[in-house]
């Protein structure tokens, strides 16, 4: 027995040492400065990546303030230029409608000259309607029997030059001075 406490002893009373010995090389100390580079190399491209990120998003978020600030600007300048639109579209429509009656002028005095044809200029009719067919409706003030025989001729001859059609006596009604009113009615050859 004896023996066997002299192995035990002589084995375990060693005590073992499970970690390895550090060894240090010239190798590894320049791979362990090299690994202290890049670590602090990567931890400071990292560090002005989330800077740069931040400004990016920081400038991005004042950029479309401005741009909100610039897209009401152009509402209020548009509103703006609306009123101006309706105001030119307005005058234009004006314009051309005066256009319009001016190049209408000379239809106009054909119109007046041939309406003097058939009423004699000493009468003067206070009622006078033209619709856009070129029908004409005449309330003709009191007339003697020799004015509304002359009216009548003249109605006739406008009629057979072919410069109206359709002419009507529509109504005549005899006023208290023993004057005759009439209304008659035509359509302008053009």
């Amino acid at each position: 027995m004896e023996r066997k406490k002299d192995f035990r002893n002589k084995f375990l009373s060693k005590s073992i040492n499970l970690l390895l010995k550090k060894e240090t090389s010239e190798a590894w100390n320049k791979a362990k400065k090299l690994l202290k580079i890049i670590a602090i190399f990567l931890f400071s491209a990292f560090l002005l990546a989330a800077i740069g990120i931040a400004f990016y998003s920081w400038r991005l978020s004042s950029y479309d303030t401005s741009l909100e600030a610039r897209v009401e600007q152009a509402k209020t300048k548009i509103t703006s230029l609306r009123k101006e639109e309706e105001t030119y579209l307005a005058l234009t429509k004006k314009i051309k409608n005066a256009e319009e009656i001016l190049n209408s002028r000379g239809t106009i005095i054909q119109f007046l000259e041939e309406i003097d044809l058939v009423i004699p200029p000493e009468i003067f009719p206070p009622s006078l309607g033209v619709d856009k067919m070129g029908n004409v409706n005449i309330v003709i003030p009191p007339l003697s029997l020799s004015e509304i025989e002359n009216l009548n001729q003249n109605l006739k001859k406008a009629v057979s030059e072919g410069k109206i059609s359709d002419a009507k006596i529509g109504g005549i009604s005899k006023e208290e001075n023993g004057q005759y009113k009439i209304d008659i009615s035509f359509k302008l050859i053009k």
